[in-house]
């Protein structure tokens, strides 16, 4: 057989199998596919504990606290003790205790210092909660932050009658 014969049945190998590979992964799937895999991809990084109750991609719009900002796209995450956020890129995690947590809502607006966001869907989840150095709120834009709103507030109420 010629060597440019077994180097068209290679080439073409690998491209069959590279195409499988990416069917296989949803990549020319749907998009709520490709989201639930871009979750599943985030949501097994480190930043995420294996035991939540609920996960949910999300992005985060900012704190009005004095540490470092978490901004940017990632997974918003519940336990029985912490809401968590891990963000993506670069990689960093953000926790607020449920027994500190004052209030959380679904809200078409989220305000922070220097910047303001509103939208005609009620996509924001707005928490307040205590921290030694005041009260502080963060936003984060997500499907479902009525849903969420429940839950964290559910979660918050039920931990700090158990502290």
């Amino acid at each position: 057989m010629p060597t440019s014969t077994l180097i068209a049945i290679g080439v073409g190998a690998v491209l069959v199998l590279g195409l499988g590979f990416m069917l296989m992964r949803g990549r020319f799937s749907t998009p709520e596919r490709r989201a639930d895999l871009a979750l599943q991809d985030m949501a097994s990084s480190a930043g995420v504990p294996k035991k939540t109750t609920d996960r949910s991609e999300a992005l985060s719009l900012g704190h009005s606290g004095d540490s470092t900002q978490i901004r940017g796209k990632g997974v918003l995450w519940l336990n029985d003790t912490t809401l968590g956020f891990a963000l993506s890129k670069p990689v960093r995690q953000f926790e607020i205790p449920l027994k500190e947590v004052r209030s959380v809502v679904a809200s078409n607006e989220f305000s922070r210092i220097g910047m303001t966001q509103s939208s005609p869907d009620v996509d924001f989840l707005v928490v307040n909660w205590n921290d030694p150095s005041g009260s502080i709120v963060m936003g984060f834009k997500l499907d479902g932050a009525e849903s969420w709103a429940a839950k964290v507030g559910e979660a918050a109420k039920d931990r700090k009658r158990h502290s």
